[in-house]
């Protein structure tokens, strides 16, 4: 059987690159909603991040007739209230891109003292086989020095461990 096709229902190319390198070795060609010029772009407009990665795979899979894996981050610090929380990608305005919004980010939290810098990242990914049937990805958590994501918010993270059995 030959490889079945996966769309990242993004066009945003690190994510891309990072699911191809990710499921290599995996029995999928991965593409992304770039390689659909048609495919409508998705407004991220909901409250929650499960809702938006519905919404983008959800939409993708109806378009393309594949399978479509979509995810959302919300970055919430609690200085700013929980901002910008959903909005994240979006934060500095209509036009932002990652060094825009690190350097807003990074102009708020210029006041604010070490101890007091908490926050966290929540993340939704959905995956959609419009086929009949189940379907399913198998994953593990391991423990390790370093994380393989690292998506949107990569100046902010720190390595978070998991502890050793």
């Amino acid at each position: 059987m030959g490889k079945r096709v996966l769309v990242l229902a993004s066009r945003n190319k690190d994510k891309v690159r990072e699911l191809a390198e990710l499921s290599a070795g995996l029995p999928f060609e991965v593409r992304s909603a770039a390689d659909y010029p048609g495919l409508p772009e998705v407004i991220e407009d909901g409250t929650t991040c499960l809702g938006n990665a519905a919404r983008k795979a959800l939409a993708t899979a109806a378009y393309t007739g594949e399978i479509s894996v979509a995810d959302d981050t919300a970055l919430q610090v609690d200085a700013l209230g929980g901002l910008p929380d959903v909005f994240a990608a979006r934060f500095s305005g209509p036009a932002a891109d990652y060094r825009a919004n690190g350097e807003l980010l990074s102009e708020m939290m210029h006041h604010v003292p070490d101890g007091s810098r908490g926050a966290r990242f929540l993340t939704a990914a959905v995956w959609v086989d419009p086929r009949p049937g189940e379907s399913g990805l198998d994953a593990a958590a391991t423990p390790g020095p370093e994380t393989r994501l690292r998506w949107v918010h990569d100046p902010f993270r720190r390595t978070i461990h998991l502890a050793d059995p």
